[in-house]
């Protein structure tokens, strides 16, 4: 159900596709419990605050562009109208191919050769900042394609216009995908206004006035019929630029309650607008401030509600009081309940309880006073901030007072502060909440990545003060929701997960039971686990280093699992609870790579209804916990001693002979149904443009189409050619016992018949060897199994 249609059939090559745009749980998150008493973060902790990317954070250094071709529409953002995307009157941020530099970053010709030609990238990250190129004035149909750049907030799509440079007879775009920010999930009232859509109940919501997310609307003095201005198709600004763009042509903002569609600048109105999942869906309005509430259930979840009761007009759907969205967040105590009344500062709605909040915003850190320790910091700070080198020159000077040069020498910790010069004296060092410190974190958490947190924080109080929480961070936007905040949202979780303590033990256990035995002891769990958190490992027999130091780095990992004593000593191989059975399609590839499957003609590889055969096929497994549950345990001897052995749950009686089958027909007939082969019917027919011809019949002289196409050293010889196989097959692993049988199948079968009928058959026996099912060694007892005695119950007639 995971799987991606294209055209009504199912893509198992990358059965995963998230789809953040529309419908995405944009709310806040918590991460998971990491214990020891630690509080739980939420995902986006230490991610910095969009409020806080620079003016002109597109052309920054770090800035991102991915490639588009001739196609102007945005990938990682929301779509726009197609219909307004095609139009060749639809404005775009247009670059100059002489006077601007992101022109030259994206265009990437050699600069040793007059006259060269783009060489465009699929990615270009800026590697420094640049300076922005012309303004402009923002019009009912856009910049009418001069220069720009220093007059938007952020744009969408760039474009570079046909050339003899560009080598291209149509205009190429380049999509500006903004770095991972946050917004915190509540703002204080001051900084919010009203943004409101165009459908005809113009539903309205709380917008932060100093993020990009909404269109520009102006009237004229007195009226409430707006218009709308822009630079180009679909473009978002903050209110601010919304409020100087109307007074530059003598408009003012407004609360409209009329805004006619415009094309050029992909403004939706009337039942066009209506639930929209493209285009510019909501414009700035005058009304300001706008109210926020906390609606908390009775499990203390809590919901945002906005209020726009000035603007007269419903409010958006997952932020109304009916229809808002709870997440969890980590409260600071107890919460308010309904089954006590809230409180009277609350009030009650049904199970809820929706209260007043107030925001307060302060310093972690205040005047001089310095954490002594790295660990200090991560445990306090949890809002990141900006790399100061990626702002305006000037804008922060790292401090060198003796208190913050004490901190970098022992811990690796940089402060930066926002002041006129650098600091050089404790007492002119007075932290605040426009502090930053840089911290080269090589914590098992940390990774050995170097990150940069504010030193700020932020709560959401209710009831007066009577119950607070922290304020959560949100990588979804609920104005403007975007492909590339969901992705960054994904990316975020993931790495929660990953830095979880228990991953390491986990990734430890799982590997070994994959790749070397399904019972590891404790103490080769132990030495993997550590090689994965401190990204290094040592081999105790060869002094030999592996690894670069990273948290999770898997050469490391990797080097651990194989020359561990456990997996390189053969003595233990005799252990009965050491070793693991093997995956049924990795013996299948191990046969067809092994033994040489071939063709005189080109030909793929199909192996059909593998899964319905031996149990397993790729890309095809059952859930999302793959083929088989790493506990799993057969009834018997293994279950009897507590072990393991996750592959045996694939191997039931249909299963194991239906591999059987298949395992004695492949040397055989070759890769095809006969004999109840791997293969399906139509490897039996030749590559040719009738394929009826040329057929072969099971059991026939014709020629195989597909077969196993390695031959012996000596096929005179069968101890030479078991060994061979026993080598390629078994790892040389064949019991004395086995090794007998074998050779004398292959005599006989050389004598009676032929050489290659006698090789079929070796072949086929070491295929349904115990070696080659297992890793371990086989051992041959004396003792004779006992049978059990069938039972028929007779029941006498009466």
């Amino acid at each position: 159900s995971g799987s991606l249609r294209l055209q009504g059939q199912v893509n198992d090559i990358d059965p995963m596709r998230i789809n953040s745009k529309d419908g995405r749980d944009v709310f806040p998150k918590l991460g998971l419990d990491l214990g020891d008493g630690e509080e739980r973060k939420y995902v986006g902790d230490g991610v910095q605050l969009c409020g806080q990317m620079p003016d002109l954070a597109f052309l920054s250094k770090g800035a991102t562009y991915r490639y588009l071709g001739s196609d102007p529409s945005p990938v990682m953002a929301r779509a726009d109208v197609p219909a307004h995307t095609r139009h060749r009157k639809s404005p775009h941020l247009v670059l100059s191919p002489t006077t601007s530099s992101l022109y030259k970053e994206l265009c990437n010709a050699n600069p040793n050769v007059s006259g060269g030609k783009c060489r465009f990238r699929s990615i270009v990250v800026l590697q420094d900042s640049l300076e922005c190129d012309g303004r402009c004035l923002a019009t009912r149909t856009g910049g009418d394609e001069e220069t720009c750049e220093c007059s938007v907030d952020e744009p969408r799509v760039v474009r570079l216009d046909a050339s003899s440079e560009t080598g291209s007879r149509q205009p190429i775009y380049f999509e500006y995908v903004r770095k991972p920010c946050v917004s915190l999930a509540f703002q204080s009232a001051e900084s919010l206004v009203a943004v409101k859509d165009g459908s005809p109940t113009g539903a309205a919501i709380c917008a932060d006035s100093y993020l990009p997310v909404a269109g520009t609307a102006c009237c004229d003095e007195g009226s409430d019929i707006a218009e709308s201005v822009c630079v180009f198709l679909s473009e978002r600004v903050t209110f601010g630029t919304a409020v100087e763009r109307c007074k530059a042509i003598g408009k003012t903002t407004c609360n409209w309650s009329d805004l006619p569609a415009n094309n050029r600048c992909g403004t939706l109105f009337g039942e066009t607008a209506r639930g929209k999942t493209q285009g510019l869906e909501f414009q700035w309005t005058a009304a300001s401030p706008c109210l926020v509430r906390a609606k908390v259930d009775h499990e203390g979840n809590v919901a945002i509600v906005h209020d726009v009761s000035s603007l007269g007009t419903e409010v958006a759907g997952r932020v109304s009081l009916p229809g808002a969205t709870h997440f969890a967040v980590s409260w600071n105590g107890d919460y308010p309940k309904a089954s006590k009344r809230c409180s009277s500062l609350c009030t009650v709605s049904g199970s809820n309880c929706v209260c007043d909040v107030e925001v307060i915003q302060r310093a972690v850190f205040t005047g001089a006073n310095l954490p002594s320790h790295e660990r200090t910091l991560l445990k306090k700070l949890r809002i990141g901030a900006p790399d100061p080198s990626a702002l305006p020159r000037g804008t922060y000077h790292v401090c060198e007072a003796p208190a913050c040069v004490r901190l970098r020498n022992e811990q690796g910790v940089l402060t930066y502060t926002k002041t006129s010069v650098a600091v050089v004296a404790d007492k002119r060092l007075s932290l605040n909440e426009d502090t930053i410190f840089e911290l080269n974190s090589h914590s098992e958490k940390g990774g050995g990545q170097t990150i940069f947190m504010s030193n700020l924080e932020s709560n959401v109080k209710l009831g007066g003060g009577a119950w607070s929480f922290r304020n959560p961070p949100m990588y979804g936007n609920l104005i403007d929701p975007a492909q590339r905040d969901g992705l960054y949202e994904t990316d975020a979780i993931l790495g929660s997960l990953l830095n979880h303590p228990n991953v390491p033990p986990f990734i430890a256990t799982r590997l070994i039971q994959l790749l070397i035995t399904s019972n590891p002891s404790p103490r080769y769990v132990e030495s993997v686990a550590a090689a994965f958190k401190t990204g290094r490992f040592s081999a105790t027999h060869t002094k030999e280093s592996f690894g670069t130091g990273q948290y999770g780095d898997l050469s490391a990992v990797t080097a651990a699992i194989f020359l561990d004593p456990d997996a390189r000593s053969t003595a233990i191989n005799t252990d009965g609870s050491f070793g693991r059975a093997r995956e049924p399609l990795l013996k299948v590839m191990h046969l067809l790579r092994s033994l040489e499957l071939g063709s005189n003609e080109e030909r793929q590889l199909n192996l059909p209804q593998l899964r319905d055969k031996i149990g397993q096929e790729a890309h095809y497994a059952p859930s999302v916990f793959s083929f088989f549950l790493p506990d799993f345990s057969p009834v018997g001897p293994v279950l009897d001693m507590g072990l393991a052995s996750p592959e045996s749950q694939l191997l039931d009686p249909p299963q194991i002979i239906n591999f059987i089958n298949g395992a004695t027909s492949l040397p055989k007939y070759g890769l095809n149904d006969c004999g109840g082969g791997f293969g399906d019917m139509t490897e039996r027919f030749k590559m040719k443009d009738r394929p009826y011809k040329d057929y072969f019949s099971c059991g026939s002289s014709a020629t195989i189409p597909y077969r196993l196409q390695w031959e012996p050293s000596n096929f005179a010889s069968a101890a030479d050619v078991v060994r061979e196989l026993d080598l390629l097959l078994t790892g040389g692993t064949l019991s004395q016992n086995n090794r007998q049988i074998i050779e004398t199948v292959y005599s006989n079968a050389l004598s009676s018949i032929d050489r290659f009928e006698a090789l079929a058959r070796a072949q086929s026996m070491l295929a349904i060897s115990q070696e080659f099912h297992s890793t371990n060694f086989a051992s041959v007892t004396t003792t004779t199994r006992r049978q059990k005695q069938a039972s028929v119950a007779v029941t006498e007639a009466t």
